[in-house]
Parts: structure tokens; C-alpha cells; sequence
């Protein structure tokens, strides 16, 4: 089965949850905002030479307008569902 970019779900590790919010002041409401069942501004597939596999770079909007960028890796087997791997700000 090939991967789709229908994010249904996004699932973020207690050890990527603190980084964002301590590191880039993300919220894990901001992530399903600008994520999760929505118009991504943007998406394309990147592979990874730390993991040794594919990742999609999304761009998304919340609710208030902000842009929000962000790494997710597809859960095999779970059609939509996402581990998230970091998200930031655009500052552009």
C-alpha cells in the first residue's frame, strides 16, 4: 500500500512534545490545527538519512493564521496516521 497525505492522525512522543513546546513554543493543539483533517499550504516527500526513511515536510495554518511547518513519518499500516518528528514556526 502507498502512502497518502491524508493526515487523520498525528501521534507525538512525550520526547517530541516537550521539545517543540521548549524549543519552538508549539502546542500539540497547534500541530492538530495546523495538521490534522485540513488544506496543507504545502507537503512533499523527503527520504532521510538519519532514519533511513521517507518523511513528508508539511506546511500548514492554525486557526489564528500562524504557519506552522513540520516533519511527519507514516505509521506502517496505519492509513492517515503520522508520527509527528518536529514542528516550527515559519518565520517567512
Amino acid at each position: 500500500m502507498a502512502f497518502g497525505t491524508y493526515i487523520a492522525e498525528v501521534r507525538i512522543s512525550t520526547a517530541v512534545r516537550a521539545k517543540i513546546n521548549t524549543k519552538h513554543n508549539v502546542s500539540e493543539q497547534d500541530v492538530r490545527e495546523a495538521f490534522v483533517a485540513t488544506r496543507l499550504l504545502s507537503s512533499g516527500w523527503s527520504y532521510s538519512e538519519t532514519t533511513g526513511s521517507l518523511r513528508l515536510l508539511v506546511v500548514g495554518r492554525t486557526y489564528s493564521g500562524r504557519t506552522l511547518k513540520g516533519t511527519l513519518y507514516p505509521v506502517p499500516g496505519g492509513d492517515g496516521i503520522w508520527w509527528l518528528g518536529t514542528a516550527f514556526w515559519s518565520t517567512r
